[in-house]
This record gives C-alpha cells, sequence and structure tokens, in this order.
C-alpha cells in the first residue's frame, strides 16, 4: 500500500503477489466503522466489494485478530489502533477515518426522545457536562486520559497507551452536533443504498441542536 500510487492498486497488487483478496477485519456490517469502510471502499478508493474480504466481528476480535495476523487490515477506532501499533511495529495506518469520510459521527452520545420530554433540565446539564468534558480532552489530553484510564481502562491498559490513543491523528472529539449533520446525512442515503438502513430516518427527527446552540449562545 505504502508504494502504490492509490489503495485501489495496493489492493490490486496485494491479491496478484498472494493469489488472494487482503482480509479486512471490521465490527459487524451496519456499524459506524463498517459502513464508513464500505463507503470509503465504494465511493472514494475506487474499489468494489468483490475486491477484498470484509469480516464482521466483535471489537475484542478485531484486535485479536489483527495482533494473530489472521487479518490483513482493519478499520477499527481507537484505543485500539494505538494497541496494535505499539505490539506491531509493521503496522500501517492507510486512512484516518477523516480520509475516509470527514467529520463522520463516530461514537456519539444521545438520549431518548421521551428523556427529553420528561427531564429537559436533566439533559440540558448533560450536554454542558459534555461540552465540558470534551473541551479537557482537546485541551489537557494527558490529564483526560487519566480519568479515562480510571474509569475504563485501569488494570486492562497502560496509562501511556490511552494518552497516546487521546492524541491520536486520528482521534476528532466535537461537542457540536452540527458538525456531523452532513456526514450523518452521507452516511444515511449509503445505508439506504446498500440495504443496511430499512427505514429512512429524516434527520430533523433525529438531530435536537437546541441544547447545544443554547448552551454556546
Amino acid at each position: 500500500m505504502a508504494a502504490a500510487a492509490s489503495p485501489a492498486e495496493g489492493v490490486r497488487k496485494f491479491t496478484a503477489d498472494t493469489g488472494r483478496k487482503p482480509r479486512i477485519a471490521s465490527l459487524p456490517k451496519g456499524s459506524v466503522p463498517d459502513t464508513v469502510f464500505r463507503h470509503w471502499v465504494l465511493r472514494v478508493a475506487g474499489l468494489t466489494e468483490d475486491d477484498i474480504d470484509i469480516v464482521g466481528m466483535g471489537a475484542g476480535k478485531v484486535q485479536q485478530a489483527m495482533l494473530a495476523k489472521s487479518v490483513d487490515a482493519a478499520s477499527i477506532l481507537e484505543p485500539i489502533v494505538t494497541i496494535i501499533k505499539d505490539r506491531q511495529s509493521d503496522a500501517q495506518l492507510i486512512a484516518a477515518g477523516s480520509d475516509m469520510l470527514d467529520k463522520q459521527p463516530g461514537a456519539v452520545l444521545a438520549v431518548r426522545e421521551n428523556v427529553i420530554a420528561e427531564n429537559r433540565d436533566a439533559v440540558a446539564k448533560l450536554v454542558e457536562l459534555h461540552v465540558r468534558a470534551t473541551k479537557l480532552i482537546n485541551d489537557e489530553p494527558d490529564r483526560a486520559a487519566k480519568h479515562i484510564h480510571a474509569a475504563l481502562g485501569q488494570g486492562l491498559l497502560p496509562l501511556e497507551i490511552i494518552q497516546r490513543a487521546v492524541r491520536s491523528e486520528i482521534s476528532n472529539f466535537t461537542a457540536d452536533p452540527n458538525v456531523i449533520v452532513p456526514a450523518t446525512k452521507v452516511m444515511h442515503d449509503f445505508s439506504a443504498d446498500i440495504g443496511t438502513l430499512k427505514k429512512p430516518v429524516p434527520l430533523d427527527e433525529l438531530f435536537d441542536a437546541s441544547f447545544y446552540n443554547q448552551l454556546v449562545k
């Protein structure tokens, strides 16, 4: 891939050299990593799904498969990317999420409609805390990493791995829901095209930016 003029050329050279298509792991079909990857394959990279073998599995299995080298690549999130690069010196990033689909809604904070109706003040406070947390992780990533490590990684991952994952070039944190609306529309329409979205969802019913907009006035 590093020597190829394009991702498509790299994939086809791999197939010619090895006699098989590359096996690429991701989360199950319909998940964000899988959808973004398929969008990149079909809409950006100039490939078809027949050019590769996409293997859907759980996040832990993706990490295991990459470390065991039972797959050739993966479309996956942090901190798994940092863990793999830490343990496999030859692992390289082919495309960041922003290259695959800019401002994609990777992992989001969401609440149900009935919760907004019944607990509007609590939702407003939750959004305020989310904005504060996002500012902390962007402005003081090492300090934020300590909180993340205590909540999610203690006993499982070294703090240094969490710090590197937070600082990673593929990490992009925003609290503004307005930023992800265009890419959500792209993913919505693409999911409908490939059959993973069975029923269209009007985006004006999916997004309520009033809490954020009021907070940052």
